[in-house]
């Protein structure tokens, strides 16, 4: 497996990704374990980020298998991860009654990969929360492919549907920060505009 940092050249969406060119598919495919002494809800979360990898690790094979296969480009691969985590005290999203924030058991996440092969890039970025709008995605994208020099239609936003993310872009976010700020002047629970 060849390891390569990005270079000023190589302008893509992730910050500083790690480029990996894989010669084959066995390679490609990591180790999975699972703890099924730990307690449920780890467990289930284990499962569940098992899974996505497993997911994405036949994709990743797929293509791989597909370049060897046609004798075309290498497949690069980039990945990087940031945290979205809101203030404590923001708005949550998930159920209908007003609920805050109390603290963080885990950060909520932002992860992106990128792949590129020859003069094709795609980016999928996964975010933990409960949805993203097609206007957030729209400005989203628009940005992305501005500063990173992939095409818009490439770039891919998913939710993972967290229930405990913060709360934005909905009719019950309008609803309740206009309540608040009729009641109080202001909204303490959205210092931040995200």
């Amino acid at each position: 497996m060849e390891h390569r940092s990005n270079t000023d050249s190589e302008n893509h969406f992730l910050k500083n990704p790690c480029l990996i060119r894989v010669p084959s598919v066995a390679k490609a495919l990591p180790q999975f374990t699972l703890n099924t002494n730990a307690p449920f809800a780890h467990r289930k979360k284990a499962q569940m980020k098992t899974l996505r990898l497993l997911c994405l690790s036949f994709v990743f094979a797929f293509i791989t298998q597909a370049a060897e296969i046609k004798n075309t480009a290498p497949l690069q691969v980039g990945m990087a991860e940031t945290d979205i985590t809101p203030p404590v005290g923001y708005r949550m999203a998930g159920y209908f009654d007003e609920r805050f924030s109390t603290g963080v058991h885990d950060p909520l996440k932002a992860k992106a990969i990128v792949l590129q092969q020859g003069t094709e890039t795609v980016a999928l970025v996964f975010c933990d929360l409960v949805q993203v709008t097609f206007p957030i995605s729209a400005v989203a994208r628009d940005r992305a492919a501005q500063l990173c020099d992939i095409p818009r239609q490439n770039i891919c936003i998913f939710a993972t549907h967290s229930h405990t993310g913060p709360l934005f872009d909905d009719v019950r976010n309008t609803f309740l920060h206009d309540k608040a700020v009729a009641e109080h002047g202001k909204d303490e629970h959205q210092t931040i505009e995200y």
